[in-house]
């Protein structure tokens, strides 16, 4: 006698196509109530990218930074820490480690005016130090933040 093949059961069937349509239906929710909220690029330096926007500050590219540092347009603030900075920096750059932010100020206290136009940096696209001192520093009344997100790793790579 042959046995007949095992048919899936209606009540597994039925759970299989009932969590898909709740997924289904969460998903279109979610794209109605919060469009645009997940990322679309997902290239270097996109998250701290889109956290600077969401924040209102500035993010300069590699040609912005270069005009930058060749005009001193800008005060130039690294957001590592004091020994990173010690290896290597941009030119005419300012140590400022998000770290250490209270006594760095200090430091700077008689240089640093709230209307001068500052830009900070760290190691990286990936590296959200330079985002996080760009944002203290507009908490302690500086108006005129910008960030540079490509940071050392674009500067070594791609300056002239």
């Amino acid at each position: 006698m042959t046995e007949s093949p095992k048919r899936m059961p209606y009540p597994l069937l039925f759970g299989m196509v009932w969590i898909f349509l709740v997924s289904v239906v969460t998903s279109a929710v979610h794209a109605v109530l919060w469009p645009g909220d997940l990322p679309s690029d997902f290239s270097p330096g996109s998250v701290v990218r889109a956290q600077a926007a969401s924040e209102g500050i500035a993010v300069l590219s590699l040609p912005d930074i270069l005009e930058a540092v060749t005009h001193g347009s800008h005060v130039v603030l690294d957001a590592r820490s004091r020994d990173e900075y010690a290896q290597d920096q941009l030119p005419g750059a300012m140590s400022l480690p998000i770290s250490d932010f209270e006594a760095g100020m200090v430091e700077m206290a008689g240089f640093l005016e709230p209307s001068m136009p500052l830009v900070t940096y760290c190691t990286g696209p990936d590296c959200d130090d330079a985002l996080q001192l760009a944002l203290r520093l507009r908490e302690a009344g500086f108006r005129n933040v910008s960030v540079y997100v490509g940071g050392l790793e674009e500067w070594r790579a791609k300056a002239p």
